[in-house]
């Protein structure tokens, strides 16, 4: 039995030898070719990488190569489950590029090998520009160029501003709505993968818009002044060294170098002194502990000589004033009275003691009369153009202190001096000279009864037919009422209540309102800081506020201040003055006739942003701010030609402010701008004639020439 199994065993080898190596059986026999499958045959990877699995059935154990370094093998595995089953776990790095790549996986397994094609994906392309985008705070659109490959989400952090078309396929437009408050700032933000992309737009704060609208139109300007009261008198006739440059600072329109060399007054308020001055220490005014007081040289000097007739030599201060404003072009003299002539009053002072009522004799008012009608003929006989009188100062005081002349004048009494003084100025041929009424002490008497009743409610007393006072029919009575912006000039919203009703009176009777004195003569400036506390900028700020309420709720058509030029004393702050003037003695030398230094104050070249460049025939003109307020204001003006626009505008902050002049209808060839602030006196600057956005220095005035 034994041999039996050991011969089946040997005949099964063999068998089984013949059939696995069939080969063996001679040189001619057929070779079985190594086996070598791969899956996946290509294979797409995306931009971040990561691993790939290449299955592979092979004979052999099998090797794989990368053509590109970007993918290495990372392990290699069996399958104990199948013969010759192999796993390789290939790493593939991140694409960097912004192009898909390949790269070719080869297989070997003996003899044989296989190509496995792997496309790995671009990495993902987000670019903006720019990255920062600054507007203005006007509506706008704006457009950013991206730069993808793929399509990235989009989102916005701010409500004001949203998509719109863009002009081409990788561009992305937007719309800003306009600001209306504070700077802000949004962010635009693409997603694209892992990629973000940002977009900052930062907007300016609101600025504040001016509409200039030149239709609008309002009244029509007569003139800007200020009065030779006292000191002219003084300094014209002795300070033969400085006067010209006084007279200069008043009335020039030259510009040099970039600075005016004065304020342009287009009108000058001169005073017929009662002659208190001829009078001397007699008159009583000035007069301190029997000798000339600080206000000796408010004692008028007079034409008129005790015997009625006239002394053309005299008034030798005023009349260098007069010969100035002459020729330097000043277009109207008015010439006004504080007190009747000494000769025609019941005390022979210029200063009264009959209460409120005239201190003109009852038989004197035809000769008061002549007397300012001689005067004016004269005047224009030397070529000065007069063109009106106003016979009455404050007529509402009694004026019984010595420091200066006036007197009191009741309506009634006024009336009748306005019909002598209209049959002097015909029989003095003077057809073309007005009578300018009023001149009261403030704006509330002009409008309602107030103490005293008999010399307020002016305007209907004067202009309205059914009053037993009316005098509006007089041939040479201008339509015209003037008062004094003192005492109502406190608060913001004050003036402008007591300058509106003032206005609607003066609508009422078919009038227009003329502002002819004001200085910060009162006390109680709530929003002031203080006279310890501010400047002469502040002084002039406030002056500002009153100018521009008196030209926009009064609609007034003329404005003047008070005195062009005194002695600062006793801490005043050049409140009272536009040129403030040092003698040679001190500022407290009671002799103001020796000649010593002066200097133009804040008033003065904040009255010239007015007066220098809104000349008599000028229209006032509509300029819309929208919220406006005391510290931020302007207004506007157009040339009878049509040619000219003026824009004034005021920032009494103490922070540069933007304001944007919005000028409807017209398009402005040149444009130059004129500033005033505590360091700059009218400041000259040429603009670019297409700029819309202005800064506005803190507390500054600045006027806006556009020639058209």
């Amino acid at each position: 039995m034994k041999k039996i199994f050991r011969s089946f065993t040997s005949l099964a080898t063999a068998l089984l030898v013949a059939f696995v190596c069939p080969a063996c059986s001679g040189d001619d026999d057929p070779v079985v070719d190594d086996v070598l499958t791969v899956s996946p045959a290509t294979a797409t990877i995306g931009q971040d990488g990561g691993t790939l699995k290449l299955s592979v059935q092979s004979s052999h154990v099998p090797t794989v190569t990368s053509s590109e370094s970007w993918i290495t093998t990372g392990s290699r595995g069996t399958d104990p489950t199948v013969a010759g089953a192999y796993t390789f776990t290939m790493n593939v790095q991140a694409n960097p590029n912004e192009a898909e790549r390949t790269a070719t996986l080869t297989v070997i397994s003996g003899s044989q090998s296989k190509n496995v094609q792997v496309t790995q994906s671009a990495a993902d392309v987000l670019k903006v520009e720019p990255t920062t985008i600054s507007i203005d705070d006007q509506e706008q659109t704006f457009e950013i160029t991206i730069t993808t490959n793929g399509v990235p989400q989009f989102s916005v952090d701010a409500g004001w501003i949203t998509q719109t078309a863009a002009s081409s396929e990788n561009k992305r437009g937007f719309k800003a709505e306009a600001n209306t408050g504070a700077a802000r700032t949004a962010t635009l933000t693409y997603t694209l993968g892992k990629l973000t992309a940002t977009v900052t737009v930062k907007q300016a704060q609101a600025v504040l818009t001016g509409v200039v609208d030149p239709s609008v139109t309002y009244q029509t300007m007569e003139g800007f002044a200020a009065s030779d009261c006292w000191a002219p008198a003084v300094i014209g006739k002795y300070w033969t060294g400085k006067r010209d440059g006084i007279a200069e600072l008043l009335f020039s329109r030259e510009v040099s170098n970039g600075q005016p060399k004065g304020i342009g007054l287009s009108m000058w308020r001169s005073n017929l002194g009662g002659g208190s001055a001829e009078q001397g220490l007699a008159s009583n005014i000035g007069v301190e502990n029997g000798a000339d007081g600080y206000n000796y040289y408010r004692r008028g000097e007079s034409y008129l000589n005790d015997d009625l007739t006239y002394d053309w030599s005299r008034c030798e201060g005023q009349r260098f004033f007069l010969d100035k404003a002459k020729d330097y072009g000043v277009e109207s003299v008015v010439l006004f009275s504080n007190s009747p002539n000494v000769q025609f009053t019941r005390n022979g002072k210029g200063y009264s003691d009959s209460g409120h009522s005239t201190n003109l004799k009852a038989d004197c008012y035809d000769d008061f009369a002549g007397y300012m009608a001689k005067v004016a003929a004269q005047y224009i006989a030397w070529g000065y153009p007069v063109t009106h009188i106003s016979p009455v100062n404050e007529p509402q005081y009694a004026w019984e202190g010595h420091d200066q002349e006036g007197s009191g004048w009741t309506n009634a009494e006024i009336a009748k001096l306005s019909k002598e003084l209209d049959g002097a100025l015909d029989r003095e041929g003077l057809a073309n000279v007005k009578i300018l009424l009023g001149e009261a002490g403030d704006w509330e008497h002009a409008y309602k009864t107030k103490s005293p009743n008999e010399s307020s409610n002016c305007i209907y007393s004067f202009f309205n037919a059914s009053s037993d006072n009316y005098v509006g029919n007089l041939s040479h009575m201008a339509p015209v009422y003037g008062a004094h912006s003192y005492w109502t000039d406190g608060t913001w919203n004050g003036m402008r209540n007591v300058r509106q009703q003032a206005y609607d009176k003066a609508v009422e009777n078919g009038i227009s309102l003329w502002q002819t004195e004001w200085s910060m003569l009162g006390d109680g400036y709530s929003e002031f800081p203080g006279y310890g506390n501010s400047n002469e900028m502040d002084i002039a700020l406030v002056m500002d506020k009153v100018i521009y309420n008196d030209l926009t709720v009064g609609n007034m058509t003329s404005w003047s201040f008070w005195t062009s030029m005194d002695v600062s004393r006793w801490s005043q702050l050049d409140r009272f003055m536009l040129i403030d003037f040092t003698p040679s003695g001190g500022t407290y030398s009671v002799d103001l006739s020796g000649e010593g230094t002066y200097k133009a104050d804040a008033t003065l070249w904040v009255l010239g942003n007015y007066s220098l460049f809104v000349r008599p025939g000028f229209k006032r003109i509509d300029v819309d701010i929208p919220n406006y307020d005391r510290t931020f204001f302007g207004t506007g003006f157009i040339s009878p030609d049509g040619k000219r626009i003026v824009v004034v505008m005021s920032n009494l902050n103490a922070a540069e402010m933007e304001v944007r002049l919005s000028l409807k209808g017209v398009t402005p060839s040149t444009l130059t701008s004129y500033t005033t602030t505590q360091r700059k006196n009218l400041q000259q600057q040429a603009l670019n004639a297409s700029t819309t956005v202005f800064k506005l220095e803190g507390s500054s005035v600045t006027t806006f020439v556009f020639d058209l």
